[in-house]
């Protein structure tokens, strides 16, 4: 079982963008940091010096931040993804 801001982390790194009243009513708690920082790339590398966070400098891809592909996702894909982070 995985946590409800892992969840939202997953949903953020998939690309998934919530809705602006979405965003609006989970500022500022952990579930909007964690969609934060897993929308921008934000995570935690095991390396042979120890634990190193990685940002959007140090990933291989490109998202863009404005056009078609970000508009904001429904409600029932937004839920999809937050009851089965991994996919079916």
């Amino acid at each position: 079982m995985t946590s409800l801001n892992l969840r939202f982390y997953l949903a953020g790194y998939s690309g998934l963008l919530l809705p602006r009243a979405m965003r609006r009513l989970l500022a500022r708690t952990n579930l909007h940091r964690a969609w934060l920082a897993g929308d921008v790339g934000v995570f935690k590398e095991e390396r042979p010096e120890g634990m190193v966070a990685c940002g959007v400098c140090d990933r291989e891809w490109i998202q863009f931040r404005k056009g078609a592909g970000r508009a904001p996702a429904k409600l029932r894909t937004i839920a999809i993804h937050l009851i089965s982070p991994f996919g079916r």
